[in-house]
């Protein structure tokens, strides 16, 4: 989720944040970001392999149904606080992406330059 996050957030390539995270495979982190792009957070939660011997041990060694109903509630906060970051970071870099096409596009569309030779002189 760290990898996805950081393509999402910072607009590095894929082989920058391979080689920041030391992963051998920048496709991985692709295939990953796709994974997010489709499924959201849900996409991580696949387990692969062999299963645990114990598969109800929660990580944090308190199950759900012991956490008080405000920590459920923050918890729950958090995880889609955490979704809307990464949305909206992926959406300012859509929005910054069109631009930048635009501006290849039309450059006269963005041109910002003071020049006022089309317009009439008042001293003329």
């Amino acid at each position: 989720l760290n990898a996805v996050n950081l393509y999402l957030t910072t607009g590095k390539s894929y082989r920058e944040i391979a080689n920041e995270l030391k992963i051998n495979n920048s496709a991985q982190i692709a295939r990953w970001v796709l994974d997010y792009r489709e499924n959201g957070e849900f996409s991580f939660s696949k387990t692969r392999g062999r299963p645990r011997k114990e598969p109800n041990l929660p990580l944090n060694n308190k199950k759900t149904s012991e956490l008080s109903d405000s920590e459920q509630e923050l918890s729950k906060i958090q995880k889609e606080n955490l979704r809307l970051r990464i949305e909206n970071e992926y959406l300012k870099g859509l929005r910054r992406l069109r631009l930048e096409r635009q501006v290849k596009e039309n450059p006269d569309l963005f041109n910002t330059s003071n020049d006022d030779s089309s317009s009439p002189s008042k001293y003329s």
